[in-house]
């Protein structure tokens, strides 16, 4: 678990919080059973009463047509969202939420990066609820097998290793003076040895270097400012990440970055002519978006 904070070193509370998605259906859970866990009371009841009940409207004038097709209408608690069918949650950016709904007994948990996060919610209404029944489902013994199987082989898909550029050899431990940028990124160096590629960032006075694997990922940490809710500086100490490479041809180099704590991932598409380069940045932010490619010619 991670916590954002601000510059007093002060978790921020309303935000910013990084846990597993197992983690989060246990919070859920803990709220459904009214503050209960293992036979204890670790949460007042009327507590988790006062924090998902009904506080704010936020649009008191919205037609009821309106209020009936959308979740951000059914009033605000104490950091909880009301939603349709009687339900409350939890949410976050991009769609991470922790959907409650007592009437079914059930906790719904969703990790994702999202561009339509009412549309996400409305599957659980149309496919989920539906399906729920007030009786218990009989034990499936090998339907649970099969669950707990998928859940321990769940990996992120591998980048193609393809054939190695004969750039490569002569890459390493070149530099790249990039032009005035606004990530303010002042070089760029690159460096092979075996199935690795080390990329060198030197910004704002600070060199990072992210490993990249050839056909795997390569785990690691970096306080390199991640996209979006990674974005504010310092509020992540080292932030996880999981870093692959492909050549895509002999001058086009392909870096795949992410922030495995987080929904979203860097793409660094490298072209080199010469003796210049060429840096193509691509964050996976819905619905996706290019930043001003980053431009440099390499020392001598």
């Amino acid at each position: 678990m991670d916590w954002e904070i601000n510059p007093d070193s002060i978790n921020t509370g309303g935000w910013g919080l990084l846990i597993k998605t197992e983690d989060m259906a246990k919070f859920g859970q803990l709220y459904l059973q009214k503050g209960m866990w293992s036979g204890k009371q670790v949460v007042p009841a009327s507590w988790v009463e006062e924090a998902t009940t009904f506080k704010i409207d936020q649009a008191p004038d919205a037609f009821q047509s309106k209020r009936d097709s959308s979740d951000w209408l059914q009033g605000y608690c104490y950091q909880f969202w009301r939603c349709r069918n009687n339900a409350f949650r939890a949410d976050g950016a991009y769609g991470q939420y922790i959907i409650v709904m007592p009437e079914k007994d059930a906790v719904v948990v969703f990790t994702a990066e999202s561009p339509d996060m009412q549309e996400e919610i409305n599957m659980v209404w149309k496919y989920l609820l539906p399906a729920m029944k007030d009786e218990s489902l009989p034990g499936n013994a090998r339907a649970a097998k099969k669950l707990k199987q998928r859940l321990e082989t769940l990996a992120l898909p591998l980048t193609p290793k393809g054939p190695v550029s004969p750039l490569a050899e002569t890459l390493s431990s070149k530099t790249y003076i990039l032009e005035p940028n606004e990530p303010h990124v002042d070089s760029l160096a690159f460096s092979f040895a075996g199935d690795t590629c080390n990329l060198i960032i030197k910004a704002n006075n600070k060199t990072y270097t992210i490993p990249f694997g050839a056909g795997n990922w390569i785990l690691a940490e970096t306080d390199l400012t991640g996209p979006n809710i990674l974005s504010r500086s310092g509020a992540f100490a080292d932030n996880k990440i999981a870093g692959s490479y492909s050549w895509k041809n002999k001058n086009t180099l392909e870096l795949v970055l992410r922030y495995i704590e987080s929904p979203h991932t860097m793409r660094f598409t490298c072209i080199f002519e010469n003796d210049e380069l060429t840096v193509n940045i691509h964050l996976s932010i819905p619905p996706g978006q290019y930043l001003e490619p980053l431009k440099g010619k390499m020392i001598k």
